[in-house]
């Protein structure tokens, strides 16, 4: 057997507190005030609130077991050890730690997208180079709360022991929705129509999160009765679930057409907010019930 060790740099940096390039990052939510730009230039003639980063006694130390590997966390920076025979069912095996975990770090943070590069590669403490990945970019305005993030980082693979393939497919779709509003935050200068139909697509992968453990109306035929399964509360499902249900028949977002006015795709924009919050409670409760089973 030989012992790997595989670092990751986890993005955004900004929230660990760290520089991010085009950010300015503050720790908590406090007053900030924006650069004064002259109208009559355009150009920046003074600079507003300026990042304050994150102290030495405030970095991320975090070290936790997940499986059989030990993980060991260094602000941004991730180091998964184990051992293993061969080099690529340790690289993959890495990847797939990494990727649980991202996945389940968005239910946390929805709205926001992570995403790592291989750092470096230790095969008996030597670099293995062909497996290391190629720099990448960052983003604009971030806050950070690293007591918050330091507390989730238990919770999150306290969760994942509880996973099972039904969960993961969940995991899944809410990974994609927050890649899509990562995107959408970048697209201000796109026009409206462009915005719509991605919106929409979020509102799409939302929804369908909730649909892998709840069910489709369109094609489980106990989709009425899961809830009760899941110890969700009548009121909660008739008033919250039952309505995203009826939007997305109503929408059809599935299968719209470029030929669709706005106007029939803002109903769903609007409840973004709504699935996304109905999604996370649908999951908590999904893996209370996993908890029940263990």
């Amino acid at each position: 057997m030989n012992k790997y060790e595989i670092t990751y740099k986890i993005y955004p940096s900004a929230i660990f507190g760290l520089p991010q390039e085009g950010f300015t990052v503050i720790s908590g939510e406090r007053e900030i005030h924006g650069d004064t730009i002259s109208t009559r230039s355009g150009k920046i003639v003074g600079f507003g609130t300026l990042s304050s980063y994150r102290d030495e006694s405030e970095k991320i130390n975090f070290k936790t077991s997940y499986k059989d590997a030990e993980i060991k966390f260094n602000d941004n920076f991730v180091t998964i050890s184990f051992d293993e025979n061969d080099c690529t069912i340790a690289i993959n095996k890495a990847n797939k730690i990494l990727t649980d975990f991202l996945r389940m770090l968005h239910t946390f943070y929805l709205g926001r997208y992570f995403y790592a590069e291989t750092i470096e590669f230790l095969e008996n403490d030597k670099t293995v180079r062909e497996f290391l990945s190629p720099s990448v970019y960052s983003f604009r305005l971030q806050w950070y709360n690293l007591k918050e993030f330091t507390s989730n980082l238990s919770e999150i693979f306290s969760k994942l022991s509880l996973v099972d393939d039904v969960a993961i497919r969940c995991l899944e779709y809410i990974d994609r929705a927050s890649l899509l509003e990562s995107i959408n935050h970048e697209l201000e200068s796109f026009d409206p129509r462009t915005r719509a139909f991605l919106k929409s697509e979020i509102f799409l992968n939302y929804y369908k999160a909730m649909t892998v453990v709840l069910g489709d109306p369109t094609i489980d035929r106990d989709y009425q009765s899961r809830y009760q399964k899941f110890n969700i509360l009548k009121d909660y499902y008739e008033n919250e679930i039952k309505p995203l249900w009826k939007i997305r028949s109503d929408y059809d977002v599935a299968h719209y057409q470029l030929k669709e006015n706005l106007d029939k795709l803002q109903k769903l924009i609007d409840n973004i907010d709504k699935v996304r919050k109905v999604v996370i409670e649908v999951f908590k409760k999904y893996l209370e019930y996993l908890k029940s089973r263990k």
